[in-house]
């Protein structure tokens, strides 16, 4: 491997941030430099990379935190995933007649309600420094969203190459710039994206989970063959289905702690894999690899 094609590690003596678009990282940087702590620079900075980055950070997906709280010395979690909406039915998923897996990405029937706003309003709600209000945390992307933002090379060529996944909605325009996906460097705008997080600084979660954004939400997952609806989505606030928050899942891996979230997420794989690696004599198989 050459040491000179390679990017070098962020080597920090406070604090560091990470995420795939520098913007954002910034943004985190900013939130910590003004007293906030991991949780507020964490949400901050998922904010911004959901203007940036919308396919890989968006608040229609879920949102996943692990956290330590240096309080109690307790790992403890937030599950920001959603239901699948009440009148879903395996009868109905049958009856649409999906056979190839690549099919279901772009029907409704896979949408569940979005439970991403709850779950970082929920992050720094239980883990926050409570030096920052949630208009200082989406405030940054806020600004991006409404000024613009140049949008980076690679996530550009990503951008383009993805197009097809939403090209086919009647809300495309939002995601492109005089029907074409931006090219590198070209400023991106997401003036609806900015009125979403602004009612939430302003009015809250009933601002995204109730009213007109909840309604919108259920026609368009309708219109692409789902059975969402308002209540659905009113109900994730009213009635939430994950415990929040909720501590987390660990094992003891050769005398190192691996931690990780409760199902319905992914993470007990992780630690079921683990466990099977017990068994056997990884020095020896890294030897033989080598």
């Amino acid at each position: 491997m050459d040491p000179y094609a390679q990017k070098s590690s962020v080597v920090s003596k406070r604090a560091s941030v990470c995420s795939d678009q520098p913007a954002a990282t910034q943004i985190g940087i900013d939130v910590l430099k003004r007293g906030g702590n991991a949780a507020d620079a964490a949400v901050a900075t998922m904010a911004a990379v959901s203007v940036i980055q919308p396919a890989m950070c968006g608040i229609g997906g879920d949102c996943h935190c692990t956290f330590y709280r240096k309080k109690d010395k307790k790992v403890m979690t937030v599950n920001g995933s959603g239901r699948t909406g009440k009148n879903a039915t395996l009868d109905k998923v049958r009856a649409a007649g999906i056979t190839d897996p690549m099919e279901c990405f772009n029907h409704g029937l896979w949408v569940s309600v979005p439970g991403t706003i709850a779950g970082m309003v929920k992050v720094v709600e239980e883990f926050g420094s409570g030096k920052l209000t949630m208009k200082d945390i989406f405030g940054p992307a806020i600004s991006l969203a409404e000024e613009g933002v140049p949008i980076p090379f690679k996530n550009a060529m990503m951008w383009d190459t993805c197009q097809y996944k939403f090209r086919h909605s009647k809300n495309a325009n939002d995601l492109l710039i005089d029907g074409k996906p931006p090219a590198p460097g070209d400023i991106m705008y997401a003036p609806k994206l900015a009125k979403v997080l602004r009612n939430v600084t302003d009015s809250g979660l009933e601002s995204f989970y109730s009213g007109a954004t909840a309604q919108n939400i259920a026609v368009a997952v309708q219109d692409a063959g789902g059975v969402l609806t308002a209540e659905d989505m009113k109900e994730h606030v009213l009635n939430p289905p994950n415990p929040l928050p909720g501590e987390a899942l660990s094992i003891d891996f050769h005398g190192v702690t691996i931690w990780e979230m409760r199902p319905n997420t992914m993470g007990v794989v992780a630690l079921v894999a683990f466990n099977v690696l017990k068994a056997y004599d990884i020095k020896g198989i890294h030897n033989c690899v080598l």
